[in-house]
């Protein structure tokens, strides 16, 4: 009984939202949507870009760092001061840890360069679809090449 009067209210409910949604409207909510997220993104992509080459000076720092450490404690043992030899391999360790880390995210420039190309690629795809729609909306129905929305190509079924 419960589940025939829901099912009574979304019908009527629903039907009343149907007939008063325009889809033009709605899709050109949607191109707005998508241009307002458009400069967040590219802004998202570019300080990730930013941290990028940030990451990829640190990694050069920390490559130099670790060759002049290596050269100390080899210059060190030659001369038998195995205290600061000590002291140049810890660094050098430290360095070396440091150096594995920032080369774990390097990883991390592979995957926002996928991003920003698959970004790209949604966005002109999802503007030709749009694009396809409006021009599907504005055939004329005297040319008889007017198709009703649920059949066009662009609209998802």
């Amino acid at each position: 009984m419960w589940a025939r009067l829901k099912r009574l209210f979304r019908s009527i409910f629903g039907g009343l939202i149907e007939s008063a949604e325009d889809p033009e409207l709605i899709l050109q909510q949607t191109i707005r949507d998508m241009r307002e997220k458009v400069p967040q993104m590219q802004n998202n992509v570019v300080q990730v870009m930013a941290t990028e080459k940030l990451l990829q000076k640190e990694v050069a720092i920390l490559e130099r760092e670790i060759k002049d450490y290596d050269a100390k404690v080899k210059a060190a043992i030659t001369t038998g001061r195995d205290d600061i030899a000590r002291t140049y391999i810890t660094a050098l360790q430290d360095d070396d840890f440091l150096l594995q880390k920032l080369l774990g995210s390097h990883h991390l420039h592979d995957v926002v360069l996928h991003l920003r190309d698959l970004f790209a690629h949604v966005a002109d795809g999802l503007l030709q679809d749009q694009l396809g729609v409006f021009s599907t909306l504005d055939e004329s129905p005297e040319n008889g090449t007017e198709q009703p929305l649920e059949s066009s190509p662009h609209f998802p079924s």
